[in-house]
Formats: C-alpha cells, sequence, structure tokens
C-alpha cells in the first residue's frame, strides 16, 4: 500500500470521500530549510462539504496526524472500510 492509498483509506474510514490526496515538494527557504515532500488534500462528506483539509509540509506522519485531529474534532467515529 503506498503512502497515498493509506491517507486515502484513512479517510474513508471516517466515511469521508478523499479527494486531490498528493505530495508536493517543499520549498527551501532560500536554503533555510531543507527541501522536503508535504501532502495535502481534503475528505468530503456524502453532501459534499469539506470536513477535513490538510496540507502538511512536514511530510507524512504529520499528514497523519491532522487527518485523525480534525476527524476527532468534528466528532467522527472511524468505521470498518472494505
Amino acid at each position: 500500500m503506498t503512502k497515498k492509498e493509506y491517507l486515502e483509506l484513512l479517510i474513508k474510514s471516517f466515511e469521508l470521500i478523499p479527494k486531490d490526496i498528493e505530495h508536493y515538494r517543499t520549498s527551501g527557504g532560500d536554503n533555510q530549510f531543507e527541501v522536503g515532500v508535504g501532502w495535502k488534500g481534503t475528505g468530503i462528506n456524502k453532501v459534499g462539504h469539506i470536513i477535513i483539509d490538510f496540507a502538511e509540509p512536514d511530510g507524512f506522519n504529520m499528514a497523519v496526524y491532522e487527518i485523525l485531529k480534525q476527524a476527532i474534532d468534528y466528532g467522527l467515529l472511524p468505521v470498518f472500510v472494505f
């Protein structure tokens, strides 16, 4: 399972539709910071409202954290996903 597939599955586990899940290259800020890979995307409910919206320049682990944090803050509970 790729990192993208994992993030999509995590969003689906909260009965949301993953949209635009992708990685991006972070800026080095004129060599002030190390260039890395960030993750961004959204989770949309069945009505079409954005429930989860994240853009994490700190990488995959922080993207997972942000998805879980936003889902819990919104009061969502995970469900079993096939």
